[in-house]
This record gives C-alpha cells, structure tokens and sequence, in this order.
C-alpha cells in the first residue's frame, strides 16, 4: 500500500523519545480542530468497517508527526499505525513500536475518554503477542469498567468481549466463563449488537468445549437463530 509506505518513510526519520519529547505545548487550535476531525472520520470508519479506514490513520499519522502535535487524538492513530503494521505487514515489532508511542502520549495527556480506545486496540490487538493472555485479559477488564465509567460504552463492550476470549485462552475455568458470558449478553446487545454477536459465537464455543448444549442465540428474540445466520449478517454487512 502506497500510502503506508509513504507514511513508513516520513515516521522513520522519527525515534519514540524524539517524538514524546518534541510535543507542542500548547497545539494551535485549527490543528486540534483538524484532528479531532480527523479522529470522529476516523472512529466513523471503523464503525461501518470502511476501507478507507487505514487512509485516514496514516494521513493522521503524517499530519501530527509534521505538525509536532500529539494530543490524544494522536495516540489513537498510532496505535492504529501499529495495528496495520501487524496486519497488513506482519511486522509485529513496529507495531509493538507504535503501540508503545500512542501509550506514553496517553501517560502525558492523561485523558481518560481517549485512554479507553486506545488500551483497547493496543493490548487487544498488538500487546496481546507480547505479553501473557492472562495479563492481557485483565488489562482489557479494566478497560471496560473504565469506559463504562466514561459513558463509551462501545468501547466497554469491545473490551468485554476480547477480555473474555482472551480468558478462554489462558485457560480460566470454563463454567464461569459461561456463566459471565450468558450474564452480559443483553447488556452487550443494548450497548453493541455486533459485540453481542461476537459473545454469542463465544458462548457456543465454550459450551461446545464443556460438552454442554448452548441456547444463547435466544438473546435475539428469533433474529439470528445459528450461526449460520451470524455468518450471513456478517457478509450482507461487509463485516
């Protein structure tokens, strides 16, 4: 992809220190303006899993490194930048890298409402090769009772979600999860019905393992009744 490249290139001439060490003290408020415009585009994107989604982070990317600006707003690109690292290169040490920047620009800022976003696509999607599951289930927990303190209650739900995969993984004891996953279920379908579906597919897998049978899918009133129609959904949707 031309545009990662491109991006590569210019942050390439960058080290973590310079970057943490060179932010504005003060960011011109048409700058902020122009990334926090940048950011809802940005969360928008992802929403409706459009493609032009790794465009928008990797311009976000250019705009705040030429810029000397690294408001939270920032932080969630790189953490973004690190993400397509890891998924469209394979290259999981960069993506650790940028992961690392976006984290000690949220240590300068302290804001909450951007911390949650980011701990969630930072060790839900990049840390989580480099640190152990269970660590990284239980950041993504206090990633969701943070955001549910915060009112970002999508954010809350993703985190849940991964959380709880993550657990199944490392091993946690089975019966809880699925008593944990069938209790969170309406909650997640009122804040994040794509979520809840997520947790639906967990809840079959973790009854599947026990050898118990599973009727989660009656959380959808008779909407989706298997995860055939999940799949299908998925596809109409393009997600």
């Amino acid at each position: 992809m031309e545009s990662m490249a491109t991006t590569t290139i210019a942050a390439s001439q960058y080290d973590i220190n310079l970057i943490l060490s060179t932010n504005q003290s003060k960011t011109d408020r048409h700058q902020r303006n122009v990334l926090r415009l940048f950011d809802a585009i940005t969360v928008a994107a992802y929403s409706v899993s459009s493609p032009y989604l790794p465009l928008l982070t990797f311009a976000m990317v250019r705009y705040s490194l030429k810029n000397h600006i690294h408001e939270t707003e920032s932080a969630f690109a790189f953490a973004g930048f690190g993400y397509f690292h890891v998924v469209f290169k394979q290259d999981y040490v960069r993506g650790k890298y940028w992961a690392d920047v976006a984290l000690g620009i949220l240590k300068q800022k302290r804001a909450i409402s951007a911390t949650v976003r980011v701990e969630w696509l930072v060790y839900g999607h990049i840390l989580m090769w480099f640190i152990p599951l269970k660590e990284t289930s239980r950041k993504l927990f206090e990633t969701y009772h943070l955001s549910m303190q915060v009112g970002d209650f999508r954010t809350a739900m993703f985190s849940l979600n991964l959380s709880t995969r993550f657990a199944v993984f490392e091993g946690e004891n089975l019966q809880i999860l699925s008593r944990s996953i069938g209790s969170n279920l309406k909650n997640m379908l009122k804040h994040n019905s794509e979520c809840a579906k997520l947790a639906v597919l967990d809840a079959v897998m973790v009854d599947e393992i026990r050898g118990e049978d599973s009727t989660p899918f009656a959380v959808f009133d008779g909407l989706f009744l298997n995860d055939d129609d999940l799949m299908k959904d998925a596809l109409v949707k393009k997600n």
